[in-house]
């Protein structure tokens, strides 16, 4: 597990300043509130620009600046230490349901998945939903586990509860997992029935869900006071808003099933564009690992006529299938870039799980028919393959085509290099006619040069004599009108003596 860990750590953190190339407006704004937060020191548990987003990620990103300064590297560690973490968490909920060695192997699978590390690498606290899921499951599970042990796992329920709660606090998302978890816990419910355990199971739920309430109330108060923030995003991006929603729903479901086997995100952001989200190899096992879970349940459902209900099949299903199908629902309820690899990673590792599981059964099923020594070289090289892989794609071919720093605006990063660059005592403008999705009154395709050049705030701007010019505020900065010049000339034009740069 160590080497895994050491594996996943390298791929999510390798260059991580400089790959991908560029720096996108959405990973900057994570940056610029952060910056403001450590300029005015207050943190928010809700940051309402750019659609709004829960103020966990950019808090952490706060602290990173405080260690690495405004970097890219600052804002992108947190999404590769929540990525890190999450191949661990991965290892230790697989282990508590099936045998180590799948558990071990789920977590490599994760760790080397290209739809995965492109998540880790990118700043967004979308990456911190599968993070706080994995642990809230697993600490769940390995309560319910011991509950007849003699001694309650006090420890354990608070920590599941805490990650349960700081989920809220990752991605939206998120809110669907109290689907998961309580049917985790009414098949916990039948096998602590069963045991003699009801009043133990009672405390458990008690104090994993207060613990968690607890950790969510400053959210939930926050919406109280503001609640058009709470469904904003998903507002903007829901099926309800097309004409067929129905229809919506049955093509976005096709979609997101079949990115697993042919055809992926589009988004270079997000992917390598159209290719599917599951190397090949691990395609099939996931198909193999979905027909074994069915037939696990069928299987389970014709012993519940012979004796007692195996709650232990049940469980396993909830952690594969069940965590796939249950986290789907927000992703094909939505109606934005489908199949949306980035909105679909909170299942990323419950579909690692399912293709570990059908390797596993397939690797069993073949061993007892041929000698160990080939089955074991085979192994062997079918994970050095994969281990490979995901570091060819990624750093030889996916970062280097010209699509990927186009995606993530590049030339607006140059032009945060140039500014950086200048003395600082000249002034600079910088010129934009657009108004998509404006921050404060500035677009937010300004926000890579804002943190960069930290310059979000009204201090930042005028320590460094940075000035930010669109049609709306062009008079402030004494341009006057000419109707044959553009803006970008009007401004050079009122100050021949200063820099300006034009934002498209």
């Amino acid at each position: 597990m160590g080497l895994i860990l050491l594996l996943a750590g390298f791929l999510r953190v390798y260059q991580l300043d400089t790959v991908p190339p560029g720096f996108s407006p959405d990973e900057a704004m994570e940056g610029s509130n952060a910056l403001e937060a450590l300029e005015t020191h207050s943190f928010r548990v809700f940051y309402p620009e750019n659609n709004g987003r829960e103020g966990l990620y950019a808090n952490a990103v706060a602290a990173s600046i405080a260690v690495f300064g405004n970097s890219k590297l600052a804002v992108r560690l947190p999404a590769a230490v929540s990525g890190t973490l999450t191949v661990l968490g991965l290892y230790c909920l697989a282990a508590e349901v099936f045998p180590v060695p799948m558990a071990l192997l789920a977590s490599f699978l994760l760790a080397t998945s290209f739809w995965h590390i492109v998540a880790s690498r990118l700043a967004g606290h979308a990456i911190m939903a599968p993070l706080f899921l994995v642990w809230a499951l697993y600490f769940l599970v390995y309560s319910v586990n011991r509950l007849g042990g003699g001694r309650f796992p006090a420890i354990a329920v608070l920590c599941g509860g805490i990650s349960f709660g700081l989920g809220f606090h990752s991605y939206s998302s998120f809110r669907i997992t109290p689907l998961l978890i309580g049917l985790i816990l009414v098949i916990a419910f039948v096998q602590a029935r069963s045991a003699g355990q009801l009043r133990a199971f009672g405390l458990l739920v008690l104090a994993y869900f207060s613990t968690a309430a607890l950790v969510c109330l400053p959210l939930a108060l926050y919406f109280a006071g503001n609640p058009a923030m709470l469904w904003n995003r998903a507002r903007q991006v829901s099926v309800f808003n097309a004409s067929d929603p129905v229809m919506r729903i049955a093509l976005n479901s096709w979609k997101t099933a079949q990115m697993f086997f042919f055809e992926g995100d589009g988004n270079w952001r997000h992917n390598y564009s159209g290719d599917r989200e599951l190397f090949w190899p691990v395609g099939i096992c996931f198909f193999l690992g979905c027909v074994f879970a069915v037939r696990e349940l069928i299987a389970g459902c014709q012993d519940r006529r012979k004796g007692p209900l195996d709650t232990g099949i049940w469980v396993r299903s909830m952690v594969g299938p069940g965590w796939l199908l249950i986290g789907a629902i927000p992703v094909v309820l939505s109606d934005e870039g489908m199949p949306h690899a980035l909105r679909s990673v909170v299942f990323a590792p419950a579909a690692c799980l399912i293709a570990a599981w059908g390797a596993w059964s397939a690797f069993s099923w073949v061993k007892s028919r041929v000698p160990s020594h080939p089955v074991l070289v085979g192994v062997f090289v079918i994970l050095v393959v994969l281990a490979v892989q995901p570091y060819h794609l990624y750093f030889e071919s996916w970062a280097k085509r010209p699509e990927v720093a186009s995606a993530h605006l590049e030339f607006v990063e140059n032009m945060a290099g140039a500014i950086t660059r200048l003395p600082n005592g000249t002034e600079k403008y910088v010129v934009s006619t657009t108004q998509f999705l404006p921050v404060r009154g500035i677009p937010l395709i300004a926000q890579p040069i804002m943190y960069l050049t930290d310059s979000f705030t009204a201090r930042g701007q005028a320590e460094h004599h940075i000035y930010y010019v669109t049609s709306e505020n062009a008079v402030r900065f004494g341009v006057g009108e000419d109707p044959q010049k553009e803006l970008c000339q009007k401004v050079n034009a009122a100050h021949p003596y200063a820099e300006t740069f034009c934002l498209p």
